[in-house]
């Protein structure tokens, strides 16, 4: 078998790997934006949970502790989801790093 094989599409096997090289890029971007935006939701959703305590007190078993209790839960939960798509966006560009290496020492 031929060692310089092409894909289906008609590329060669080098513009595959810089395609795969873009994507894994733009998919780095994407888990660094999903990061950004959990952070942006969950500290929404605290913002307007007080908004409603303070603006509905009558509403029932919405108490001040519960609040707090809400609160930071919340703000874990935001935390968590901060570092999981972080982490995610980080292996990815480790992965984008050590396949450039390896396609610069052939």
């Amino acid at each position: 078998m031929e060692e310089n094989h092409t894909c289906c599409c008609g590329e060669s096997k080098q513009d595959a790997e810089a395609a795969n090289r873009k994507c894994l890029s733009r998919l780095t971007v994407v888990f660094k934006w999903v990061a950004r935006l959990a952070v942006v939701y969950y500290l929404f959703m605290v913002v307007m949970q007080w908004v409603i305590y303070f603006s509905h007190p009558e509403i029932p078993n919405q108490g001040f502790g519960w609040g707090i209790v809400n609160s930071l839960a919340q703000l874990v939960i935001g935390a968590v989801a901060w570092f999981v798509f972080t982490g995610f966006s980080l292996v990815i560009e480790r992965l984008l790093m050590m396949s450039q290496c390896c396609g610069e020492e052939k």
